[in-house]
């Protein structure tokens, strides 16, 4: 049986520094760094209600700890420079009117839990001989669904926590650099080349978190330590982290 009910509570608490210098002698710059924590019951940003959360199906206080939003720490800085010279003559339309745009991000890898994998071994309870007949009945116990609660919830272990590990740091570098030729009052011209993820670091998105399996008998249950847990499993694959990418562009103005 599902239960929906609303149990929506969360905590952030954040220090944020910023420094800033507005455009003075050709160059510009803004940087930022905020030092944060985020705890929450398990939010998950699902579009509709999602089911089977709880690692206890009737208690959701195990469930508190880091969210799944929480990032430590993130510092971004950017800059606008300009060409300062002014070089006259036709020397000018090569030497003149260049900018250069960096855009650095650095932050704590996005959080992740450790969960298991397979189903406790079921258990028999009794065994029992029809004196008529002579058939043996055994009971055994089987979880009402997968997983180490056998509830088909979170396969979590309680002693560990929720988000407890963390992805390898993200880091992003992106630059432009641009040249801006003039004719006269009216028109200019600029070609520009474009470059995200300009040292092509690996930014990882995903991870083995199955952390170990269930599995054995009744008589022998077992439980295994995955090898493989915490490998990546992806990486620059989304909109935010891609593989370096460089372009060009060429702009007219009048």
């Amino acid at each position: 049986m599902s239960e929906i009910f609303s149990a929506i509570n969360s905590d952030y608490n954040a220090l944020a520094l910023q420094l800033n210098r507005r455009m003075t002698q050709h160059l510009q710059f803004s940087a930022n760094f905020t030092w944060s924590h985020s705890l929450d019951f398990g939010q998950n940003a699902s579009t509709f209600s999602d089911t089977n959360d709880l690692l206890v199906p009737n208690n959701i206080k195990p469930e508190y700890g880091n969210s799944i939003f929480n990032v430590p720490d993130r510092f971004v800085a950017t800059a606008i420079a300009e060409s300062p010279w002014k070089v006259g003559g036709a020397l000018g339309y090569l030497a003149n009117d260049w900018e250069l745009a960096p855009i650095y991000s650095s932050q704590s890898g996005l959080p992740y839990s450790l969960v298991t994998a397979g189903t406790p071994p079921s258990i028999v309870l009794s065994t029992t001989t029809d004196p008529v007949t002579g058939n043996i009945t055994t009971v055994t116990a089987k979880p009402l669904g997968g997983g180490v609660n056998g509830s088909n919830g979170r396969k979590g272990i309680d002693a560990v926590g929720r988000n407890t590990f963390q992805m390898k740091r993200t880091i992003d570098m992106d630059l432009r650099l641009s040249k801006k030729v003039r004719f006269g009052d009216r028109y200019s011209a600029e070609i520009l080349g474009e470059a995200f993820n300009l040292f092509n670091h690996q930014n990882v998105t995903s991870v083995n978190n199955t952390g170990y399996i269930i599995g054995g008998t009744a008589s022998a249950p077992a439980l295994s330590y995955n090898s493989s847990f915490g490998s990546v499993t992806n990486s620059n694959s989304n909109f935010a982290y891609t593989s370096r990418q460089i372009q060009i562009g060429f702009r007219f103005f009048f």
